[in-house]
């Protein structure tokens, strides 16, 4: 994602999925109407579940800075 709100638009993420921040960052995540920002620092480690489009999952960098991440998918 790059800064100024840029959306990755509604997605599913088929397995649970460690993630690591490579930058420090700001994103809003939407699930249907409910949603949440966070601030995450390099090197902080966080976890996805996995998620269908049913649920309406929506991610935007709301930061004034460009977010690097690290996705790891575990497959069955």
């Amino acid at each position: 994602m790059s800064c100024n709100q840029v959306s990755e638009g509604v997605h599913t993420h088929s397995w649970n999925q460690p993630y690591i921040m490579l930058t420090d960052g700001q994103s809003t995540i939407r699930y249907g109407d409910q949603e949440a920002t966070s601030v995450s620092a390099a090197g902080s480690v966080g976890w996805q579940r996995a998620v269908d489009f049913s649920e309406e999952r929506e991610s935007s960098n709301t930061g004034d800075t460009p977010i690097e991440f690290l996705w790891v998918n575990l497959k069955q």
